[in-house]
């Protein structure tokens, strides 16, 4: 064999490579497409059932926090009017002047 024989069995193999590499790729792509459009799908079918259960939970959360903290801002908002009217009594007796 000649070096320029070897040069064009060479370039035919390189050609035959690459033309494998893209093929491989195109499956690559072709399955990905598949399976993205199926993932897709998946989630438009059970992506409102999901949606439900997380809004059921985070309300059920939501409910409880509520329980706990009443009490709490219960007692604050308490203790606040207490501490204005104190205040507006004391204020009161201190700005008063006895002549």
């Amino acid at each position: 064999m000649t070096l320029t024989q070897l040069r064009d069995l060479s370039v035919v193999i390189l050609g035959v490579e690459t033309f494998l590499l893209c093929l491989v790729l195109a499956v690559v792509l072709v399955l990905a497409i598949m399976g993205t459009s199926r993932a897709i799908l998946k989630v438009r079918m059970y992506g409102p059932v999901a949606r439900g259960y997380f809004r059921r939970m985070a309300q059920g959360a939501e409910q409880t926090s509520q329980k706990i903290t009443a009490p709490f801002v219960s007692v604050s908002t308490t203790r606040a009017r207490v501490e204005r009217t104190v205040s507006a009594a004391f204020s009161a007796f201190s700005h008063h002047k006895e002549v």
